[in-house]
């Protein structure tokens, strides 16, 4: 991937070659992509946005006369899969994430079902392109959920903790996101530990989608409206995206409380203020759609020199 004057090129996305033919599928990551640049440009306030994306299609699917030969590029070095759902995950998009904090992810997952059926994506997961932005942010700039959970890979991150200056909190970034604690089961209100002072086990946050005044952050709840970037660390930024110190999510305890904007800003993308922001009339990405082709093209290179006609002289 290359970032150079605020525009991410070189971008691959590819279709497992075990997924059947489905033109939704490719239609539908046009239609993801460009969304998700749009939310891009926002969220790092007018500095990064998709120029041109390259999607890579199964050598098994049907020919067509716009896709061009495909080079290099293949599935296993997309920065973006399409493929079958993972067991631990089903449909839900995620990027395979080894690294510490600041170091980018491996890929991106997408599933069939999650990319073409819209209802269900959007119905679970939110907008497309703001979910793609926080993927992105695990995916780019090595940056961790700020939301407590389950992981399937083992370990939990709490949903609520007890602030040392406001009693219970909810486990977010923005102290500005509101909602209220309800149990996710009977969604009765929550019983409290009296010994600990945290909820019940299937207690959990219910935003209020409309009356939420946080700004951030992408890397919590993006799917909420109000949300258009990632928390900062700045006193005299944007007060509705300060970043939570205290809250014992993993981008805390993984970046050693540092906001994803302080991670962020030493990536090259951002270091030394690099990628000012730029004002620009279109975030719409270029896409090129790439095919492997079955036939192998053999190129001979023919030595007409002087001095090769003098040495066949010699040797006849």
């Amino acid at each position: 991937i290359k970032l150079e004057n605020n525009e991410y090129t070189n971008v691959l996305v590819a279709i497992n070659k075990d997924i059947a033919e489905d033109q939704q599928i490719v239609d539908r990551l046009k239609e993801i992509l460009t969304e998700a640049s749009q939310h891009l440009y926002v969220a790092t306030n007018n500095r990064t946005f998709f120029k041109e994306i390259k999607i890579l299609i199964p050598k098994t699917w049907t020919k067509k006369p716009e896709y061009r030969p495909a080079g290099t590029e293949t599935f296993e070095r997309a920065n973006i899969r399409v493929d079958g759902p993972n067991p631990l995950y089903v449909d839900s998009p995620y990027v395979q994430q080894k690294g510490e904090c600041g170091e980018p992810g491996d890929y991106m997952h997408l599933t069939p079902k999650y990319v073409v059926d819209k209802d269900y994506g959007e119905e679970v997961w939110g907008p497309y392109g703001k979910t793609l932005v926080h993927e992105w942010g695990h995916l780019r700039w090595g940056l961790f959920d700020e939301y407590g959970f389950d992981d399937p890979l083992g370990g939990s991150w709490p949903h609520f903790y007890v602030s040392t200056s406001m009693g219970l909190q909810s486990v977010r970034c923005s102290v500005y996101t509101a909602g209220s604690p309800q149990n996710a089961v009977t969604f009765n209100r929550c019983i409290l530990d009296p010994t600990t002072g945290l909820p019940e086990a299937d207690c959990r946050f219910f935003p209020d989608s409309n009356g939420n005044r946080a700004t951030g952050s992408y890397m919590f709840m993006q799917f909420l409206p109000q949300v258009t970037g990632f928390c900062h660390s700045d006193p005299e930024g944007d007060p509705y995206s300060y970043h939570n110190r205290e809250a014992p999510n993993k981008q805390n305890v993984m970046c050693d409380r540092q906001s994803a904007w302080d991670v962020m800003n030493k990536h090259p993308d951002f270091a030394g203020g690099a990628n000012a922001p730029r004002t620009v009339t279109s975030t719409e990405p270029n896409f090129v759609l790439l095919q492997k082709s079955d036939s192998v093209r053999i190129v001979l290179v023919l030595d007409v020199s002087g001095s090769m006609a003098v040495t066949m002289v010699n040797y006849a």
